[in-house]
């Protein structure tokens, strides 16, 4: 975390004086009725899940959110004393595409055998729920404690994939109660030829018979 801080805040300065000279004119641009100083500099904790199955055999998730707290906490005290007065630090957990490239530089450096079955294509971030694990005390408390500890914000990915509009409406609904933010994660298909949208798994576009179908998350 101590190496992150520094790093995130050496690039920002240097940002800052590339801006100065112009040489970026789209970040440039409005710049001039706000300071960078006032933005907090945010570092995403990734690979949590993968870190507490290295440290821990016990798959209880009573003993995880324990651990889960303390690694938390640890980050949270250290971007405090990094934190300046002209200078805010948070620790957060959200979703973002560079798990993927992580996970790919540690299979490159140190084997794909070093990584997790579950790592391999990126690691992990937001938590993901489905609509029966918020019937899940544990998994509830679980999530809430990382909602309390992270400073620099906190998303949970609400797995709606199986469930038809009205059972993802009553999921959200459970969750809002729960949750503080989450996104809802179900999988919308369409054709890339005529835009059309299609039913899930369908092959070939009903409308223009086309097969450049496509599918994407509603989460991302």
């Amino acid at each position: 975390i101590g190496v992150s801080s520094d790093a995130l805040t050496t690039r920002r300065t240097v940002l800052e004086r590339v801006m100065k000279k112009g040489l970026l004119p789209t970040l440039s641009f409005g710049s001039e009725g706000m300071s960078t100083d006032a933005m907090p500099l945010i570092m995403n904790l990734v690979g949590l899940e993968e870190a507490l199955s290295n440290l821990t055999k016990d798959p209880s998730l009573t003993v995880r959110t324990s651990l889960a707290d303390k690694i938390i906490q640890t980050a949270s005290q250290v971007t405090l004393e990094k934190s300046g007065k002209n200078e805010k630090l948070g620790v957060a957990i959200i979703e973002e595409e560079g798990s993927q490239r992580l996970a790919a530089l540690d299979a490159e450096k140190y084997g794909k055998s070093s990584l997790q079955a579950g790592s391999r294509q990126g690691y992990s971030l937001s938590p993901r729920l489905s609509p029966e694990d918020l019937q899940n005390p544990e998994k509830i408390n679980y999530v809430q404690k990382l909602s309390e500890g992270l400073s620099g914000g906190f998303s949970v990915i609400l797995d709606a994939s199986a469930a038809d509009l009205r059972g993802t409406y009553q999921a959200m609904s459970a969750a809002s109660a729960s949750i503080p933010f989450f996104r809802v994660h179900r999988l919308v298909s369409f054709c890339r030829n005529c835009g059309a949208k299609l039913p899930p798994d369908l092959g070939r576009c009903k409308k223009c018979r086309s097969t450049a179908t496509t599918q994407y998350s509603t989460a991302e």
